[in-house]
């Protein structure tokens, strides 16, 4: 008892003195003001972090000048197949080796009645139109037979 009562009159004399002479750190990290200003040191970044942000950072640039290159051989094609070389007139545009082809016709348009419905519905409606007929004349069911 008495070493435990002249350890505490120790510690009580030593955290006197502390706040006498101002010598302890408060522990800011748990008030809420002054948090951020404790822990603005950030995260330790991870191994190679650096490394390979350089890597990807080239990759896209090598990536970019691809794009570029062929945006600009395709804008030269396609100014070429406009005027068309000196022997290839009449000729279509796919016998143009490497030449664009035109752009396919936009799909004809839908009644609103058939835009509401699933495309499972749109399909199965489409399949029961056409009337699948087998080589013996016969009406033959398509796709899953059964409940599904």
């Amino acid at each position: 008892e008495r070493r435990e009562a002249l350890a505490q009159e120790v510690a009580r004399a030593r955290s006197d003195a502390e706040v006498q002479g101002c010598t302890f750190r408060p522990n800011t990290a748990k008030s809420g003001r002054s948090f951020h200003r404790a822990h603005d040191s950030s995260a330790p970044l991870p191994r190679g972090f650096h490394e390979t942000r350089e890597r990807l950072r080239n990759a896209g640039e090598a990536e970019r000048q691809k794009r570029q290159q062929r945006e600009d051989r395709l804008g030269r094609l396609g100014s070429a197949s406009v005027a068309g070389p000196a022997g290839a007139a009449g000729r279509p545009c796919s016998s143009v080796s490497g030449g664009a082809a035109p752009p396919p016709p936009p799909p004809p348009a839908q009644s609103a009645a058939e835009e509401c419905r699933s495309p499972r519905a749109a399909s199965a409606a489409a399949i029961a139109g056409a009337g699948a007929v087998s080589a013996r004349g016969r009406a033959r069911p398509r796709g899953r037979s059964g409940a599904g």
